[in-house]
């Protein structure tokens, strides 16, 4: 239990802080015998939250806030993807109804 406590903790920390350096990241957490709480925020002009976990077990926490920041992760280079492609308006990318 304890082993893989450590696993996801420490991949959680290595999807985290290479997104904290990329999009301005914050991270809040608080575990308690019973409960466990992992919020993550991208701090720019305004907060914008990424994530907020709420579970009573640490483990499972960890496993979810993982996979939050991956999916942010792709989210946003699919985003990137769309601004900076040429051959494809922005406008009709992000959906106004042109075809």
């Amino acid at each position: 239990m304890n082993d893989e406590r450590r696993r996801e903790i420490d991949r959680f920390f290595d999807v985290y802080r290479t997104l904290q350096k990329k999009y301005n990241l914050r991270l809040h957490t608080l575990f308690t015998a019973d409960s466990g709480l992992i919020e993550i925020w991208e701090h720019r002009a305004r907060r914008r939250h990424i994530c907020k976990i709420e579970l009573p077990d640490e483990i499972m926490c960890y496993k979810m806030a993982t996979k939050q920041l991956e999916y942010y992760e792709k989210q946003k280079k699919e985003e990137l993807y769309v601004s900076t492609d040429r051959n494809l308006p922005l406008l009709r990318a992000v959906g106004d109804g042109r075809a």
